[in-house]
């Protein structure tokens, strides 16, 4: 996630679409398998908002360590 997140700040958006869409789409299997919940479930949508604030929370971070 480190060095995606690098890229995506070193060489342009596209790169974190391109490896941040496969990362969410594995999130939302993980979360459905483990959980035994589909997709569009409260609890899936949850832990990927979850995830998903996390991974923002470390690009801003490592965002500002570099400022």
């Amino acid at each position: 996630m480190d060095r995606v997140a690098e890229a995506h700040l070193n060489m342009g958006a596209s790169v974190a679409v391109n490896h941040f869409k496969i990362l969410a789409q594995k999130i939302y299997c993980f979360v459905e398998k483990s959980l035994g919940v589909t997709q569009d479930s409260d609890e899936s949508q949850a832990w990927t908002n979850l995830f998903t604030t996390f991974q923002r929370t470390l690009r801003n971070c490592k965002y500002e360590m570099k400022s």
